[in-house]
């Protein structure tokens, strides 16, 4: 969506409200579920994964309401642009408070389910934590188009990584962030660049590579990692929920690495179980699953 577009897509929810934004949208996601069937099969394959007993038809319909229930990452990004006040409950929401009284620092390992955005904002006005996120170009972009200037007024570093290179960040800066008592944000289920370094987890009964760079940077730094899902349970009501995964210390380069796929797969195994719990909020609508494991 072009910036003239959303800018008169905000002026034209503050004058009518949002119901008719939403019956847009909706309709929208009902174009995106008939004519890209590729993406369905991917949702619908996620779905077999996670629920293995149900039919092909139960995955579809999943699928279904996946493509629909996107719309409203859209719609409460533009009431959270507009200030309108959301009802929501927290679930280990002093892990994050603790460390940022502490001055820890950390790394903060965002995914695509669930509302990240709309979790970032809230985030920062509750928690006030100094943050340094690192986005790919073209998710950049499409931020850009939407409301990135939202994102640095709550006080929120951006910054961009480029698709040809092989380090997702700037190791030195980032490190000396979290030592100063920053928090350093990094996609743990979204890949970037070819170039970048991967690693191997098990996910769903499937192998799935995923970014290594977060594991990386919490095992130099020996710090924490936070996980944080925004998610809609079944009443309408969005749910914060936090996580904290402590990285093995480790001495050998052999441990660091055995430390680090271990805690990629911590990670990988905390959001198979958020996606479980709430399966209609997985967003990550490109192909992820792997080849399935024996």
């Amino acid at each position: 969506m072009g910036a003239f577009l959303y800018g008169l897509t905000i002026r034209l929810s503050r004058l009518v409200g949002y119901w008719p934004i939403r019956a847009f949208a909706w309709c929208v996601s009902t174009a995106y579920f008939l004519l890209f069937p590729d993406r369905v099969r991917n949702s619908a394959r996620f779905y077999q994964a996670l629920f293995p007993d149900r039919s092909e038809r139960n995955c579809r319909r999943l699928a279904w309401r996946q493509f629909h229930q996107f719309t409203s990452v859209y719609v409460d990004r533009l009431k959270a642009i507009n200030g309108v006040p959301f009802d929501f409950r927290e679930e280990g929401g002093e892990l994050l408070r603790d460390a940022v009284a502490s001055n820890t620092g950390g790394v903060i390992v965002s995914s695509h389910l669930g509302n990240w955005e709309l979790a970032a904002i809230l985030m920062m006005k509750k928690y006030k934590p100094r943050l340094l996120l690192y986005l790919g170009d073209e998710e950049r972009k499409r931020l850009e188009r939407r409301h990135k200037t939202d994102l640095v007024n709550e006080g929120i570093t951006i910054v961009s990584v480029a698709a040809e290179s092989a380090t997702p960040f700037d190791l030195l800066d980032a490190v000396s962030f979290i030592r100063g008592g920053g928090f350093v944000s990094i996609a743990g289920d979204r890949i970037w660049s070819p170039q970048q370094q991967l690693t191997d987890v098990a996910f769903l009964g499937c192998q799935v590579r995923i970014p290594a760079a977060p594991f990386v940077l919490a095992t130099l730094c020996r710090s924490p990692i936070f996980t944080f899902f925004m998610t809609l349970d079944g009443k309408g009501r969005y749910v914060l929920s936090f996580s904290r995964l402590e990285p093995i210390a480790t001495a050998s380069r052999a441990e660091r690495d055995q430390a680090l796929r271990q805690t990629a797969q911590n990670y990988a195994n905390l959001l198979a179980a958020t996606a479980r719990r709430y399966p209609t909020n997985w967003y990550h609508f490109e192909p992820f699953l792997g080849s399935p494991l024996r």
